[in-house]
């Protein structure tokens, strides 16, 4: 989400050359009259009179206020008239928006029924910018999980991005993978597992460094997305598919 917002922010123009979103995503953008809403009612939450009591008070009880019920705390972002003057979807789609290589994607067990919305989107977005965009679906999972079933959990491809593969179970026995006996705790990380993580790695690395993510190393060529619709399934092996803006479910692991 705020990598949409600074490849739309008009204030970011030419601090970066590549962008990569990844899980999050937003087009939109709240109206900066009910944002300033919002902002009442915090106060009255934290009982602050104006802006200056409200600094006064420890980030504590604003936290704490901001989770309460009825303070109309939002991650949403502003259309502020200064770091968007217009909703993120509607500056990209004017072309006022960052024109770098973009690459879309997330974890399969990510996928939701809004992912169409999002494909569709890119499918706008890519007849006003002339940079590509490349999209993927990570849903390899280490062989142990796998075989239990676990489908590619939110945050799973940033372990093989940054070769921290000693990362990979951390989920295990908290809300998003609670400790079962049908699921070792152990995802069952092997040597296929590093050779994934120094692909994608490379990948990664790639696309920072030129705007194509392609590497030999890999075996197959990633496509720009477009009208196809096609994306990269990153897995044992890599292979593209088509359907990005059609995939609705959670991707099992192959």
């Amino acid at each position: 989400m705020k990598t949409n917002w600074l490849v739309a922010s008009p204030l970011a123009k030419g601090l970066f050359h590549r962008a990569i979103a990844e899980a999050g995503w937003t087009t939109a953008g709240t109206p900066l009259a009910q944002t300033e809403q919002y902002g009442v009612k915090l106060m009255a939450k934290v009982g602050a009179a104006d802006i200056d009591a409200l600094r006064k008070k420890p980030w504590q009880d604003i936290v704490a206020a901001s989770f309460a019920s009825g303070s109309g705390y939002t991650t949403a972002f502003t259309v502020d008239d200064w770091s968007l003057p217009d909703t993120i979807g509607n500056l990209i789609l004017d072309n006022k928006h960052s024109d770098v290589p973009f690459m879309v994607g997330n974890g399969g067990a990510e996928i939701t029924a809004a992912n169409p919305l999002r494909g569709n989107f890119l499918k706008q977005m890519v007849k006003v910018q002339k940079s590509p965009i490349y999209t993927y679906i990570f849903t390899h999972v280490p062989v142990n999980w796998a075989n239990a079933g676990v489908a590619a959990y939110h945050g799973l491809e940033v372990s093989y991005q940054y070769g921290s593969l000693a990362t990979v179970g951390r989920i295990y026995g908290t809300s998003l993978l609670p400790a079962s006996p049908d699921i070792p705790a152990d995802p069952g990380v092997s040597d296929r597992d590093y050779r994934l993580s120094d692909e994608v790695m490379s990948m990664w690395t790639r696309f920072a460094t030129t705007g194509d993510p392609n590497v030999a190393k890999v075996g197959v060529t990633w496509p720009k997305y477009d009208d196809a619709d096609q994306y990269l399934d990153i897995g044992i092996p890599s292979i593209v598919k088509t359907g990005f803006s059609t995939v609705t479910t959670k991707q099992m692991p192959r």
